[in-house]
């Protein structure tokens, strides 16, 4: 998430004291008790404090609003941008040398859970979504923030 607040500051001049925490419920921790002014962490890691009335969400990365929270905007409509997208993807792996019927079988496995309506469920109330993929439909992202480009062309 660090690089969100580089993107931020890249964009805009501003200039944030990063304060180093173990996750980002351990930052939104420090935010409620007064130690920080600001944090940023995953929807399930505040999603407490913002029911207990303790924080108030500025912005989401994302490509649109939440549904579940309509009212706060995104980076780019805050901060008139085209480039605060982010998203965290997530891998199911195996041990090396696992055969492939076995791993056809777990993945056919994952496969179903992701589609499973309770799990849908349970994952949008957690802000998440689920895109089921495997080896054979990886794609390239197609997004690049400009802080990568500059770090890949430089190397």
């Amino acid at each position: 998430m660090d690089y969100l607040i580089e993107q931020i500051e890249a964009s805009t001049g501003a200039k944030f004291l990063r304060v180093p925490f173990q996750g980002g419920g351990a930052g939104i921790n420090a935010l409620v008790g007064g130690n920080v002014d600001v944090a940023q962490g995953f929807y399930s890691e505040f999603r407490g404090h913002l029911e207990g009335g303790k924080v108030a969400p500025l912005a989401v990365a994302a490509a649109g609003r939440m549904d579940f929270l309509k009212e706060m905007p995104t980076f780019n409509e805050a901060l008139g941008g085209t480039e605060y997208l982010w998203q965290v993807i997530r891998f199911a792996v195996v041990p090396k040398g696992t055969p492939a019927d076995r791993k056809a079988y777990l993945g056919a496995q994952v496969q179903t859970a992701m589609k499973d309506p309770e799990l849908v469920r349970s994952m949008a109330s957690r802000a998440s979504i689920s895109i089921p993929s495997s080896p054979a439909r990886r794609t390239s992202p197609t997004i690049s923030p400009p802080m990568w480009r500059r770090s890949v062309s430089s190397t």
